[in-house]
């Protein structure tokens, strides 16, 4: 009969030098292959113990409470519910975010006029049954969005993990059913100093998001947003029609 195909598997489908990557504790179970290692034979089985150790060490990051009191770590001392008088406007405009096929939404207002408190009130109570976090804008323009986001999380986590791991099981999280998509609230982008290269690393944020299904909000000042317009690439994606989501804001 004529051959349609074939398939060889030659050593290992992950390497054992990159499986740190997707994975942070690689573990060997003795005796077991592709096959053997998904069907353990009862409670006793080395498969069935390592999974329910890493079931059991799962960080608690993947829940909205944790991702609460990270948001509280951020909040200023002088921010209170009691003082926040909420826009309305700017939360329907975010819920339609969410559900929208763009990475990064941007909020522009003049100093004082209530960005920082408004966005702290969309992270810590409009959006508190989600999976979020609430930086400084200047954080996340240096850092790039996965270190960013990691390093908020850290210390719930063992200190093997990685980036990558990090930022994965939170959004494994956000995925989870009755969930919205991950969204970080950003706070106050300056762009008073080198206005190409804020916009270069907020485009870059903006590519980092799509891949990765995070939505990202950010404020800044009208000063900062004007300076950044000027900046010819951030300019042409702002003003595209009908532009591919992938390529920015």
């Amino acid at each position: 009969p004529p051959l349609y195909g074939l398939i060889a598997f030659l050593g290992r489908l992950v390497p054992y030098f990159s499986a740190g990557i997707y994975f942070p504790r690689p573990t060997k179970i003795p005796g077991s292959n592709h096959f053997s290692i998904v069907k353990p034979c009862g409670p006793a089985h080395p498969s069935h113990l390592e999974f329910r150790q890493f079931w059991e060490e799962l960080p608690s990051l993947v829940t909205p409470k944790a991702c609460s009191a990270q948001v509280r770590a951020r909040l200023a001392n002088e921010w209170s519910l009691d003082k926040c008088v909420a826009r309305v406007e700017l939360g329907s405009a975010i819920d339609e975010f969410k559900t929208s096929n763009k990475s990064v939404f941007v909020v522009v207002g003049e100093s004082g006029s209530g960005k920082t408190w408004n966005l702290a009130y969309e992270a810590s109570v409009a959006s508190s049954s989600q999976i979020r976090a609430f930086v400084p804008a200047y954080a996340l323009i240096s850092k790039g969005l996965q270190t960013c986001l990691a390093d908020e999380f850290r210390s719930a986590v063992r200190s093997d993990f990685r980036d990558e791991s990090i930022v994965s099981h939170l959004t494994f999280a956000a995925a989870l059913p009755g969930r919205d998509p991950m969204i970080l609230f950003a706070d106050d982008l300056s762009a008073d100093a080198k206005p190409q290269e804020i916009a270069d690393r907020l485009i870059e944020v903006s590519h980092d998001a799509f891949a990765s299904g995070i939505k990202v909000v950010v404020s800044m000042r009208y000063g900062a947003w004007h300076r950044l317009c000027r900046v010819p690439e951030f300019r042409n994606i702002v003003y595209a029609r009908d532009q591919d989501p992938s390529q920015g804001p």
